[in-house]
């Protein structure tokens, strides 16, 4: 197994997200938004995410304005995946983390066909469904109608199916178990946008955070990303479970710091308005915002502590397959990639 720790520079991150605090931000960024884990940039980002951009452009249904918005979230790839060589499955990760934003954009704003609405996120999330069954079904499988999915759904699609290829069965059947939560719980957040949810237990709020935002199914992709087989006795032994739980949250804190701003301006200014982390800590503390941003980024290296001893722990356990210890390794490069993004 390649040790990644003594291979790669290990570089602690504190101006990141792509400069966020230029221009200055009306809610600045703690001096503890830090994180102690490694990142490293895949060049070949350079060469491929061109062609990814232009080829989801065209199935976006957006204006070339609203796509610029997230045209470049495939840096996440660059970061989330920055050891891989081969080319081929870089671009179809790549798509498929272009192709999570747009739909994200579709389910969340007041451009997208949804708008955080939960009457009209069901088709959306119902056509998602028939993606997950139709991927399942195989050739062999009942017909599975895709002529009035959405040219995004679509997408999706043949982006997945590329990925299926490149899976084992038991692989295939968790890619859609964790994409059939990503998908339950965007419609939890719908609906709790609709009934004006205050959130009053930061834990309950995370458990749905951690999965709307889609870590789960990122993680899982270091398997086809590096052609690695985690078996599925040591994908559910509680260790390594608690490890996707605590960079999952840790992750989602990361993006909550982050994206708190823009999300008080879709909200029309409102703090409470934000569906964030930072939000619920103002509500139930009556703190201001620099504190509630302040506890996060603490919280957040709590956590980051927690998963390296947890790396360090199933990297020695007798339990853990030499695929598996190399799995977990990957998983801190993403969640120190989602800094520097």
């Amino acid at each position: 197994m390649t040790d990644l720790k003594t291979t790669q520079p290990v570089v602690t991150v504190t101006m990141n997200k792509n400069e966020a605090n230029k221009p200055v931000r009306k809610y600045p960024l703690p001096a503890e938004a830090v994180t102690i884990l490694p990142y490293h940039y895949n060049q070949i980002h350079d060469r491929i995410d061109a062609q990814s951009r232009q080829w989801l452009l065209e199935s976006s249904l957006f204006t070339p304005g609203q796509y610029n918005r997230l045209a470049s979230t495939g840096l996440y790839t660059a970061y989330f995946y920055p050891f891989i060589t081969d080319e081929d499955r870089y671009d179809v990760l790549n798509r498929q983390m272009i192709n999570f934003f747009i739909i994200d954009d579709h389910l969340e704003t007041p451009y997208g066909d949804v708008d955080r609405q939960a009457t009209k996120a069901s088709p959306i999330l119902d056509q998602l469904y028939q993606v997950y069954t139709k991927l399942l079904g195989g050739p062999q499988g009942a017909h599975v109608p895709a002529h009035r999915w959405k040219p995004y759904v679509l997408g999706s699609y043949a982006i997945q199916e590329h990925i299926f290829n490149g899976l084992n069965d038991v692989q295939r059947r968790r890619f859609v178990r964790l994409w059939t939560e990503w998908t339950n719980s965007m419609m939890t957040e719908c609906v709790d946008l609709n009934n004006n949810k205050d959130h009053d237990d930061l834990d309950e709020f995370y458990e749905v955070r951690r999965i709307s935002v889609a870590f789960m199914p990122i993680y899982h992709m270091c398997e086809y990303a590096h052609k690695l087989f985690v078996p599925e006795d040591e994908w559910r032994n509680p260790r390594l479970q608690r490890l996707f739980k605590v960079l999952s949250k840790a992750g989602v804190m990361c993006n909550d710091i982050y994206s708190f701003e823009k999300e008080v301006l879709d909200a029309g200014g409102r703090v409470d308005g934000a569906y964030n982390g930072v939000s619920v800590l103002v509500r139930m503390h009556g703190i201001p915002v620099a504190d509630a941003m302040r506890r996060l980024a603490i919280m957040c290296r709590e956590l980051e502590l927690e998963a390296q001893d947890l790396v360090d722990e199933i990297q020695s356990a007798d339990w853990a397959c030499a695929d598996t210890r190399d799995y977990v390794e990957h998983l801190l490069w993403i969640n120190g990639g989602n800094w520097k993004e």
